[in-house]
């Protein structure tokens, strides 16, 4: 059995990826390669991925009527490195490996080695890491982090630095008094936030308002029954002002809300989301959903829907869909919690209202926060900046984890960051975290 630690780097080739990237294409292996796959049938030999341990993944290569060879795999920061049981060297690529890296090809022409780049995550001495799971059975091969870890930053991930843009200052609300304000909407009127969680396959709009009409229950308090979403010009003879301003404030979101040239699973997924047209809308929504929380938290009528995407919004709302929820006219304030674990430190996302500590719900939405213990309570943060990180840890289940060999090369300076303008919780000597 090959000592994958005694490789040495002679017996290494090194394929360049694409810039920031794990990508290996087709057209790299071949200008490496005097060898080509058209005139050789895929009939004729055969892979199988055998083992990962000590950041190399093993696979076997059978071609008929020859023994199984093996292809020893490394991935770097910037370069695939490639061994194998016979030929390849730092200067040529066997036919063995050749053959084996255009079987990993996808239909696209490239293949993505990021689930194999765990750099510094095994134990030199037994190969084996206390951080992965990594299982070989019938159903395929699987690495994956262990239950305990959400998410480890690793060399190459991309990192959201927030900006210093400055908070929005929200005039208050005239309106004071609750119970007057009760009074003067009885007609129905609601006032929902239309949801999809980004990131997610059906993610093609922003979290806009939308307005819907409902017929009451005795005591006027409740919607026993929704009648359709309001998405006409126009407002009804009983509106009152509030509802007018909140109408045509609703319709400007869904006008806007749409995200342009969403593309599903593609590679450029994330490009699309957020790039300069998508970005303008999502400030755009952004300020007018600062000027809706002036009055949102005194509507008597205000729901959560989830629309999972923009075609979803029908004239008449489910009511199991249409959950109940509040707007808070409080400010959320990010904070964080940081632990010393030995080996890696532990960085978890948290938000402040007032004095109070909360960790967020893992299902986040844009614009908003809310907490694990109150998911029906929505906090408005008040810039930008917030709203991108909140993003950018939500995708990562709000906590995230760092290898300490890793840290202060490739993120203490994130951590810095984040220090300068978020409080900090340091809870390694601390129970109570």
């Amino acid at each position: 059995m090959v000592n994958l630690l005694e490789i040495p780097t002679s017996r290494l080739y090194a394929l360049p990826f694409e810039k920031d990237s794990l990508k290996l294409t087709l057209e790299t292996i071949n200008s490496n390669s005097n060898f080509d796959f058209t005139k050789f049938p895929s009939s004729a030999y055969e892979i199988r991925k055998i083992s990962f341990q000590n950041e190399f993944l093993t696979i076997g290569i059978l071609f008929h009527f020859e023994k199984e060879e093996r292809i020893y795999l490394k991935i770097t920061q910037s370069h695939l490195l490639v061994s194998c049981s016979v030929d390849t060297d730092s200067s040529y690529l066997s036919r063995y490996a050749y053959f084996a890296l255009i079987r990993l090809m996808s239909i696209y022409q490239y293949q993505n080695f990021d689930n194999y780049y765990w750099p510094d995550f095994f134990d030199k001495e037994t190969g084996v890491s206390k951080y992965l799971e990594i299982i070989n059975d019938r159903k395929g091969f699987d690495i994956f982090l262990k239950d305990e870890y959400s998410y480890f930053l690793k060399p190459n991930d991309y990192i959201y630095y927030p900006s210093n843009e400055a908070s929005i200052r929200r005039p208050k609300m005239l309106f004071t008094n609750r119970k007057a304000l009760d009074n003067l909407h009885k007609n129905g009127l609601g006032f929902c936030i239309a949801d999809t969680y980004l990131f997610s396959w059906h993610s093609n709009h922003f979290p806009f308002l939308i307005s819907y009409r409902g017929t009451l229950t005795a005591d006027k308090k409740k919607i026993k029954a929704f009648l359709g979403f309001i998405i006409t010009n126009g407002e009804g003879s009983d509106y009152t002002p509030v509802q007018i301003d909140l109408c045509k404030m609703s319709r400007r979101m869904g006008q806007i809300a749409q995200i342009v040239g969403h593309e599903i699973d593609g590679p450029q997924y994330r490009v699309n989301l957020f790039d300069d047209r998508n970005l303008k809308r999502f400030k755009e929504l952004f300020h007018i959903w600062q000027d809706a929380i002036i009055y949102l938290p005194f509507m008597p009528h205000t729901h959560h829907l989830v629309t999972f995407g923009f075609k979803n919004i029908k004239m008449k709302p489910k009511k199991t869909s249409m959950i109940p929820c509040r707007f808070s006219e409080k400010t959320p304030k990010i904070c964080f919690l940081w632990i010393d674990h030995g080996d890696y430190y532990e960085l978890s996302y948290r938000f402040k209202v007032g004095e109070e500590i909360y960790e967020p719900m893992e299902k986040y939405t844009a614009f908003f926060i809310r907490s694990e213990g109150d998911s029906k309570t929505f906090y408005l943060f008040d810039n930008i900046a917030d709203c991108l990180l909140t993003i950018f840890f939500g995708e990562r289940r709000f906590k995230i984890f760092i290898l300490k060999a890793h840290y202060e090369k490739h993120f203490a300076q994130f951590v810095d960051a984040l220090k300068k303008k978020y409080d900090f919780v340091d809870c390694s000597t601390k129970t109570s975290c």
